[in-house]
């Protein structure tokens, strides 16, 4: 019953976090073309240059800054949905992020699979609940 509970819970709280973007994830991927067209005028040899580059380019495992910040942006508008975790809190925020991180290339490509991020999310409840 306890595993149904946050099941659902964290389903309905990640409709805002995952999956909801269509409107936002046409912007993202503008902005991830444009990142990758700059990639093409950069000069490789300048390591400094080369450095901000990966920074601004996400990849499953590897996301950008800009990627990173867009998904703790996320947890954060569902924080206080959240609190349901008690002192897991953070280990399910961190568990959750690693996992959407690993398994998608982007968070444009989270944002647009609802069901992926909530087995995830499912996934880490059931981790975190059984520490």
């Amino acid at each position: 019953m306890k595993k149904l509970f946050y099941s659902t819970f964290i389903f309905a709280a990640l409709l805002t976090s995952c999956g909801g973007g269509e409107e936002d994830s046409k912007e993202e991927n503008e902005e991830t073309t444009e990142s990758n067209e700059a990639t093409d005028h950069t000069d490789a040899g300048n390591a400094e240059s080369t450095d901000e580059l990966l920074s601004t380019v996400s990849s499953k495992g590897n996301w950008s800054t800009a990627d990173k910040e867009k998904a703790d942006a996320a947890v954060a508008a569902i924080d206080a949905e959240l609190a349901v975790f008690g002192d897991k809190k953070q280990d399910f925020i961190d568990c959750y992020l690693e996992k959407v991180e690993n398994n998608y290339s982007s968070f444009a490509a989270a944002d647009k699979d609802l069901d992926g991020c909530s087995a995830l999310a499912e996934s880490c409840a059931t981790e975190v609940m059984s520490m």
